[in-house]
């Protein structure tokens, strides 16, 4: 109790010295809520596709089949889900 009263009459005393400290307290309390929130916002562009990170798979690229993209799906065996379908036609 006597430590309490001790540091009540010491902020009394030097209220002018406190303000700058409580202000930059503030700001940082201030910047790690946007900082926190702004990591949050970006990894709920993960979130979507960390499914497909997280399971084995592969990569097919064929430049000289021309084939539509069903009969290349009905071909291959063994396929459950695509996660991205990408054809490029050239210049």
């Amino acid at each position: 109790m006597i430590q309490l009263r001790l540091a009540l009459r010491e902020c009394k005393k030097e209220w002018p010295k406190h303000i700058p400290m409580v202000l930059q307290m503030a700001c940082i309390l201030f910047l790690t809520i946007v900082s926190v929130s702004t990591v949050i916002y970006r990894f709920s562009y993960f979130l979507p596709f960390a499914n497909y990170w997280k399971h084995d798979g592969f990569v097919f690229y064929a430049d000289t089949v021309q084939m539509y993209e069903e009969d290349f799906y009905q071909e291959m065996t063994g396929v459950t889900d695509v996660a991205l379908s990408y054809r490029y036609t050239g210049l």
